[in-house]
C-alpha cells in the first residue's frame, strides 16, 4: 500500500475502518487496524484518521436516516471541553435546514469530509433533528 493513489488510499481506509466499526472497535483499536495496513502512520495521525472517519460516518448515517424519516432541521451539538474548536462551541445549539450547511463550520454534519479540514478533522460533535408534526 506504499505506492497507492490518494483515491485508493481513501477506499482502503474507509473499508478498513468500516469493518472495525462494524466489529465495535474503539478508536485505539481502529488506530491499530490502520497501522497494520499503513505502517508509516504515526499513532497521532492514525488516531486522527480513525476519529474523524468514525465521527463523520456516524453523523452522515444519522443525517441520512433523519432525512429519510422527514426531519426538517438539524441542530449542532458540540462536545463541551477545552479541545472544542471555538467555531464548534459557537455552533452548539444552532440549527439549519436539512439541505443547508451550518454557517459557522461550513459543514453538512460534524466531521463532514467536504467541509474545510480545519472544521472537520478530529471533530467530536453530533447532531439532533427536528421533525415537523403532522
Amino acid at each position: 500500500a506504499g505506492q497507492v493513489t490518494a483515491t485508493t488510499e481513501a477506499v482502503l481506509r474507509s473499508q478498513i475502518l468500516a469493518h472495525g466499526v462494524a466489529e465495535g472497535e474503539s478508536i485505539p483499536e481502529l488506530r491499530a487496524r490502520l497501522q497494520r495496513v499503513f505502517t508509516n502512520l504515526s499513532d497521532y495521525r492514525a488516531t486522527m484518521i480513525a476519529r474523524t472517519e468514525t465521527v463523520g460516518g456516524y453523523n452522515q448515517a444519522s443525517f441520512l436516516a433523519a432525512l429519510d424519516s422527514g426531519a426538517t432541521t438539524k441542530t449542532w451539538v458540540s462536545t463541551d471541553d477545552k479541545r472544542t474548536r471555538p467555531t464548534h462551541r459557537s455552533a452548539n445549539g444552532k440549527s439549519a435546514p436539512m439541505n443547508k450547511r451550518f454557517e459557522l463550520t461550513k459543514s453538512r454534519w460534524p466531521a463532514d469530509p467536504t467541509a474545510p479540514a480545519a472544521q472537520s478533522i478530529q471533530c467530536r460533535c453530533a447532531l439532533t433533528f427536528t421533525f415537523e408534526e403532522s
